[in-house]
């Protein structure tokens, strides 16, 4: 039951995700550069940790779900240098990544950003639910 709540969870982030990236593609101010090819990367990733969790389903083997993990946790990093990235185009700023960071996760609570605060929250929700399911085996 776990691993399928798992499944379900990557579904939904990748939904929620999707949203976001639309939404943030229509909002973008004419001549503001977009990062494609990291937020191509973050996706890539992500949807490989998912292909690896249903391989985990079907062969029934646990390595295949700590594999998952694996990638999924190095999305989620990818994922934040989005989120520290856009906030960086958001603002028209530079500086410290980790600044960058904690600037827009203090951002996810404006409510304009709900769907990228979903996206985000669901990130360590599904993080979370797939170590316990690795854990329990």
């Amino acid at each position: 039951a776990m691993n399928v709540a798992v499944l379900v969870l990557l579904v939904l982030q990748s939904t929620v995700g999707l949203l976001a990236l639309l939404r943030w593609r229509r909002a973008l101010r004419v001549g503001a550069r977009f990062p494609t090819s990291l937020v191509a990367t973050h996706v890539v990733v992500a949807d490989t940790a998912s292909i690896l969790w249903i391989v985990r389903l079907v062969v029934d083997h646990s390595a295949w779900g700590w594999a998952s993990l694996v990638v999924l946790l190095a999305g989620n990093g990818i994922g934040d240098l989005v989120l520290a990235g856009r906030w960086r185009l958001d603002q028209a700023t530079s500086g410290a990544w980790l600044k960058g960071w904690v600037s827009a996760a203090k951002g996810l609570t404006n409510p304009k950003r709900r769907i990228g605060a979903a996206h985000a929250t669901l990130a360590g929700v599904t993080t979370v639910a797939m170590l316990v399911a690795c854990l329990i085996g």
